[in-house]
């Protein structure tokens, strides 16, 4: 009696066991697959992004015009085109003239840095490197030329591919979000799908959020820009404020590459001026993306300034540039999750109740 007794106890030991460590493999095997598949899953979240995009434009068209939801769409889509294609043709000789006389200031620009530099012991050293390098190239040297161009253009062509399938993914999703809104609530348990479906109605207006809060930052950038190079004097300073807009999508890597031209251009004017652009351009940059974006996201996501900081850091390690770009809608629609899913479905809590007025009475009775 005691022995069977014994092997029933191993045997219910070993069945959770063997079940424990089946839930625990798969566990990890969606973690590396999910690893794995990660920058395809951010992709995939941009075409989203895309699609809200699109969708916001196609619902002011449909109020505006009381078209069908698909005509709108197509019209927003191509007054979009045109709209890019207009301003591209009205100012293209005006941008090409500027992008001229850009590349003849950047030249006497970059004269003038590399006049100064070889005037420095360092900077006789470094020609002295360059005139050794001007030898003709041997066998090694033309290989490391030749692989290094083989790397640029795969990791161009491979960003010009993304870029395709980005494009067209927000398209499709955009056309037709009911068919993929669908297909992911049936994998939902029946009792929990109103649930998911406010969930997901509610992603969308985060992300929604998101869009109006990046829109403001570049706004807030643009202006800024223009304004302090306005006052030094530097010339187009509306087209390098346009563009340091622009690249202000992408958060620190965009502002590093707007600098440059920015700084060369008021370098040409005079050493002091291109300091002081290059000082206040960094202060600028400092108070949008650590002051002026975490308060506007805290509004229009109801994301915390430390959170928007931390997934900007986190997700920019781990996925790169396409990490940095995604990083604030990617955590406000974590935090959106979190909230919803675990603090008020698997705790129970509610989101308007301040939990340190609940802590109130404890910390008196100890009193």
């Amino acid at each position: 009696m005691h022995g069977e007794q014994s092997s029933g106890v191993r045997g219910r030991f070993f069945h959770r066991l063997s079940v424990g460590l089946v839930v625990t493999g798969l566990f990890v095997l969606v973690g590396v697959i999910l690893w794995k598949t990660a920058e395809v899953l951010l992709l995939i979240f941009a075409g989203v992004l895309l699609a809200v995009i699109l969708r916001s434009c196609s619902d002011l068209v449909v109020r505006l015009t009381r078209l069908p939801e698909r005509w709108a769409l197509t019209l927003t889509i191509l007054l979009l085109a045109g709209m890019v294609g207009f301003f591209v043709w009205i100012s293209a000789a005006q941008v090409a003239g500027q992008a001229v006389e850009l590349g003849d200031k950047l030249a006497a620009a970059a004269g003038k840095v590399f006049g100064m530099v070889q005037e420095t012991p360092a900077g006789e050293q470094v020609a002295a490197q360059a005139a050794v390098m001007q030898r003709p190239l041997d066998m090694t040297m033309a290989r490391e030329l030749w692989s290094r161009a083989a790397g640029i253009f795969s990791t161009t062509l491979g960003a010009v591919s993304g870029l395709l399938i980005f494009l067209f993914m927000g398209v499709f999703f955009a056309y037709n979000p009911g068919l993929y809104l669908s297909g992911l609530l049936r994998l939902v348990p029946l009792d929990f799908r109103p649930r998911a479906r406010e969930v997901l109605t509610h992603l969308a207006a985060t992300l929604r959020g998101w869009l109006l809060g990046q829109l403001v930052g570049m706004v807030f950038v643009a202006l800024t820009i223009w304004l302090l190079l306005w006052a030094f004097g530097v010339p187009m300073a509306m087209l390098l404020a346009l563009l340091t807009g622009a690249l202000n999508f992408i958060p620190y890597l965009g502002p590093l590459i707007a600098v440059i031209p920015i700084v060369f251009v008021a370098f040409t004017l005079s050493p002091e001026v291109g300091l002081y652009v290059l000082v206040l351009f960094m202060v600028i940059q400092t108070i949008e993306s650590d002051v002026v974006m975490p308060l506007v996201f805290q509004k229009t996501v109801e994301l915390p300034p430390v959170l928007t900081i931390a997934g900007q850091l986190a997700l920019g390690s781990l996925f790169g540039v396409l990490g940095i770009i995604l990083a604030t809608p990617v955590t406000a629609v974590l935090m959106v999750m979190v909230r919803m899913l675990y603090v008020e479905n698997i705790l129970g809590d509610d989101l308007n109740t301040d939990v340190r007025e609940m802590a109130e009475p404890d910390v008196q009775a100890e009193k």
